[in-house]
């Protein structure tokens, strides 16, 4: 629990090393019992070919983001990733997209529990994913 004074106190450290402007602008914030954290995301751009597999590796980093240029693609495939952290928030970034067949590894699911699967996209998406390290799952939306 964070009691006023705790937090007051969190804030102005986040403040006075001028962090709090960044957190929107896709950065991840960690919260301990003693501090606030703003973790910077990390940004990878990738620009597959038709009906190849991506293959992200996440080097144990808590967020990161993947600006994927699909432009004139009509397929690809998303593999497990390598180096997930637990706990750690990944987005995908469709970009340039025409008409889309994404066809997601067993380990991306919804919040329900049930495989992405194939999914089609018309448009720019992004595919926002909580990495359950204990299961080994991506619930995914």
């Amino acid at each position: 629990y964070y009691y006023p004074s705790t937090l007051a106190t969190s804030l102005a450290s986040i403040d006075a090393s001028n962090q709090v402007g960044k957190v929107n602008a896709g950065n991840h914030v960690s919260m301990t019992a003693n501090s606030i954290d703003v973790i910077p995301a990390t940004v990878v751009t990738s620009t597959p070919t038709n009906a190849s597999t991506i293959t992200t590796n996440l080097s144990s980093f808590a967020s990161r983001v993947y600006n994927i240029n699909v432009s004139g693609l009509t397929s690809v495939t998303i593999a497990s990733p390598t180096n997930p952290k637990n706990g750690g928030v990944y987005t995908f970034h469709f970009r340039n997209v025409g008409s889309l067949n994404v066809t997601w590894n067993a380990a991306f699911k919804d919040a329900s529990g049930t495989n992405l699967g194939t999914k089609s996209y018309t448009a720019s998406q992004f595919i926002t994913c909580y990495y359950d390290g204990t299961n080994s799952v991506y619930y995914c939306q």
